[in-house]
């Protein structure tokens, strides 16, 4: 349960605080004229420019779960960025710490673990998206326009397929675009998470002009069956936020863990454990569980891939649907 928390935070925490750029079809709009209209709608006074930092507080709550959430992110231009998220009783919180260059996550009670990899590329690319001077230009080495409208809960869409710089090795994502107003309705992108890629979907809602630009103040968060619903509850732009922030504290100064990389399921023997003689069952029923979710996030990661209009699933952490074919072949075993 607190991973499947920690990856729809992961998916809310991207956020698309920038607008969105070559050729008409059968939309009857060019890809220039949506994004221009795109950069009127959601900052019609041009004041994105001029912002160097903001702090956001949020209230959620997790769909079928009694989980309430406190959520505070901060960013200082040009790509730092800080979330911190404090949860219900039962469930510890967590501080994930960008300081434009590397990352770390905090969970009090459980140490610092420094984040590497596509992870690290994946925090890199949320920071410069939230950023409100990054304009879509900015951020994706190639877009492309969908030729036709599609619905996002009974809106007309355009969608847009986005590919991020390939050094940072992000699997392109999709944002749908409301017809009327251009503001973004959806996104759906694959979040890099300790189990691999996870698909996460968006829908922004209650759009309000805050200090000159048009954000969203509702938002729903999909991934791995369960839904986040946040509401903005403060929002302040230029206010000064020390360097310090983004760096961990002197607390958890204490040797550092690197992200795990996931491993294989062990087939463990009563010889080796000889506790398991009276603990077969509960070890089968985790094993399932695993591969029940496993399952669950290969679907919904091909169903995201498939909307995105990535024709394959090639990515940093292909390995690991070999390490899901050992995982259940071990399964087999037991």
């Amino acid at each position: 349960m607190r991973k499947t928390l920690f990856i729809l935070i992961a998916c809310f925490s991207f956020v698309l605080c920038a607008p969105a750029q070559d050729g008409g079809n059968a939309t009857g709009i060019t890809l220039e004229q949506l994004l221009n209209n795109i950069d009127k709608a959601t900052d019609p006074e041009n004041k994105a420019k001029e912002v160097k930092t903001v702090i956001s507080k949020y209230e959620g709550s997790v769909s079928m779960q009694e989980i309430k959430l406190q959520i505070t992110t901060m960013f200082k231009a040009p790509n730092k960025s800080k979330t911190i998220i404090k949860a219900g009783e039962n469930m510890p919180g967590s501080i994930e710490l960008f300081n434009g260059q590397d990352g770390w996550t905090i969970v009090p009670g459980m140490g610092v673990r420094q984040i590497n990899g596509p992870q690290l590329d994946f925090m890199k690319f949320t920071a410069q998206m939230s950023n409100p001077a990054n304009h879509m230009k900015d951020l994706f080495a190639k877009i492309e326009l969908s030729p036709a409208l599609e619905k996002v809960e009974g809106r007309n869409c355009y969608k847009l397929t986005c590919q991020a710089d390939a050094k940072l090795k992000q699997v392109p994502l999709a944002i749908y675009v409301d017809s009327k107003t251009f503001l973004p309705s959806k996104m759906v992108i694959m979040v890099f998470t300790d189990m691999g890629q996870i698909p996460g979907t968006t829908f922004y809602s209650n759009y309000k002009n805050l200090s000159g630009m048009v954000i969203p103040t509702e938002q729903k968060t999909q991934t791995m069956g369960m839904e986040m619903s946040t509401k903005l509850i403060s929002i302040k732009y230029n206010e000064p936020i020390p360097d310090f922030e983004f760096d961990v504290p002197k607390e958890f100064n204490t040797p550092q863990t690197d992200a795990p990389v996931p491993a294989k399921t062990q087939t463990l023997t009563q010889a080796d454990n000889p506790a398991m003689a009276t603990a077969t069952v509960p070890v089968k029923d985790k094993l399932s569980k695993k591969k029940k979710m496993a399952n669950k996030i290969k679907k919904d990661r091909a169903a995201a891939i498939e909307e995105v209009g990535r024709d394959n699933a090639a990515s940093p952490d292909n390995d690991d649907d070999d390490d899901d074919k050992d995982k259940d072949k071990d399964d087999d075993k037991d």
